[in-house]
């Protein structure tokens, strides 16, 4: 009988270091595939070859979706998303699958750098874009400011332009939390592809910004 109940542990043990291995073979695997296809959009985007599908969308809608995604790991962590109630217009033309990866992307960040019962805010705000956003237009452009707040660790003064290069993380979050280091610089291939403008920023009391701008109206061809 001793000699049944070791076997039983030995095999057990066995099973378990397969699951355990086979779970880290399809996570790598889940990993590439996520790489795989940043690439693939990232350099679509850079190439210009990107086609958006422009509409009247309300970005408080978008940013509303998006946030009902995520509400598990928001609860894993005891993380709150507060959205301030907008007092402008939040209607803007764009194309509202990629604004929503946009979107995805910085709440992604704000959630994998933040510890634990923190707090998110989104807000809007109406600016105006400088001359030249749009080429055909030199007058100051009316837009979307969507500011999106964390209480996270920030962000190192010289790194706030290069996090949204390729492959490049900020030394300050490199928690092992993963990623491809991709994510902000399709966000900021999307942004510019609206001819609008994104930007990070640190706030006084701890934890970034990242900030978007887009114009109310595009020219579509």
């Amino acid at each position: 009988m001793p000699h049944l109940l070791n076997v039983t542990k030995r095999f057990n043990t066995t099973k378990d270091r397969t699951l355990e291995c086979f779970e880290k073979v399809t996570f790598a695997g889940n990993r590439m595939m996520i790489l795989l296809n940043n690439l693939l959009d990232l350099s679509k985007l850079e190439a210009g070859k990107k086609e958006y599908n422009y509409q009247e969308n309300d970005f408080l809608e978008i940013v509303n979706e998006e946030v009902s995604k995520i509400i598990p790991q928001l609860e894993t962590k005891g993380i709150s998303v507060v959205i301030d109630k907008p007092n402008v217009i939040t209607t803007c033309i764009c194309d509202s699958d990629v604004i929503a990866q946009v979107i995805q992307n910085l709440l992604s960040n704000s959630i994998k750098f933040s510890e634990d019962s923190k707090k998110i805010k989104i807000s809007f705000d109406s600016k105006h874009l400088p001359p030249g956003k749009i080429l055909t237009d030199n007058s100051i452009i009316p837009a979307l400011l969507v500011s999106v707040r964390d209480e996270g660790f920030g962000i190192p003064a010289d790194e706030l332009e290069s996090i949204f290069d390729k492959f490049i993380q900020s030394s300050k979050t490199n928690t092992g939390a993963g990623g491809t280091g991709l994510g902000l610089s399709i966000c900021r291939e999307i942004i510019e592809g609206h001819h609008g403008k994104i930007w990070a920023e640190n706030n006084p009391e701890g934890g970034a910004t990242f900030n978007v701008m887009l114009p109310y109206e595009q020219e579509v061809d």
